[in-house]
């Protein structure tokens, strides 16, 4: 078992709110703990074909994704909802996994390939430090979309495949949090994030837009509390890719990454969301 698959793949037990503990931290992803209780690695689950495996919108759609840090904490907010083409709930599926051992957490927005992203990670990372795996997540995610690519022609000719990380990490040598991003397509902005590249972000990022008066102080002093209200405001939004339709739903997801690891929150349900239906914010 390499340095990826013993990273996540070591179930402990069951703790409150939902969380799952993996070795001495907690994770929130049930449906890959699960099977690594097991199977004893992650990595022996994960296959190409997974890259295709849930449905996709034509036009890849950024849910909810929230990364942001309190010089003390890194945080991971988003929701669970993937939509089929037509705008409708096709599952339900955490768009994040964590890694406690090296106190590092990822999103996914666009397609959805957490799984061949474990695998790949398995055979490009060797040893599990922080430093390793922000040195081989590159050329991991490369592989992976490369076989999108090949899987997807027709979405790639038109930027179907776009598809971007989100990394959320501790920095023990330099006892701070850091953010950082990695994806297949551009996003415009005061600070451009460029495709290929792995950019740290400074400032954190939020997509879609959320009504800064949901804030009471101006920025999200209490991540659980402040972080529900950011992705209520977030279920509101319309999303042109759908006819103006939502989003955003299903659960709303808190990863917390620090000193002491990995641990996650649920911080909202919104019950009446279902498969085969639209949302109703």
């Amino acid at each position: 078992m390499s340095g990826v698959a013993n990273a996540v793949g070591k179930v402990a037990g069951v703790v409150a709110a939902g969380a799952l503990v993996v070795g001495a931290f907690a994770t929130g992803n049930p449906g890959l703990v699960a099977l690594a209780a097991k199977v004893g690695s992650i990595a022996s689950i994960a296959s190409p074909v997974a890259a295709t495996s849930l449905p996709v919108p034509r036009k890849p759609l950024m849910t909810a994704i929230n990364i942001f840090e309190d010089g003390h904490n890194a945080y991971i907010l988003s929701d669970t909802a993937v939509l089929d083409a037509s705008g409708k709930v096709a599952c339900f599926a955490s768009k994040a996994f964590a890694f406690p051992e090296v106190r590092m957490a990822i999103a996914v927005s666009g397609r959805p390939i957490m799984a061949p992203l474990i695998s790949a990670m398995d055979r490009h990372i060797r040893v599990p430090t922080p430093a390793a795996f922000l040195a081989g997540i590159p050329e991991a995610f490369a592989d992976v979309m490369r076989e999108v690519a090949k899987a997807n022609p027709a979405a790639e000719a038109t930027g179907g495949n776009a598809t971007r990380l989100w990394i959320a990490s501790y920095d023990m040598v330099a006892g701070r949090p850091r953010l950082h991003t990695l994806g297949n397509s551009h996003i415009g902005g005061a600070a451009p994030l460029l495709p290929g590249a792995m950019s740290e972000i400074r400032d954190g990022h939020s997509s879609p837009p959320f009504d800064p008066a949901v804030l009471p102080f101006g920025y999200i002093a209490n991540p659980k509390k402040d972080g529900r209200r950011v992705i209520e405001s977030q279920r509101r939004w319309r999303f042109p890719e759908y006819a103006a339709g939502y989003g955003v739903g299903g659960h709303a997801e808190l990863y917390t990454i620090g000193r002491a690891g990995v641990t996650f929150d649920r911080v909202a349900t919104w019950p009446q969301d279902r498969v085969g239906k639209r949302i109703d914010a």
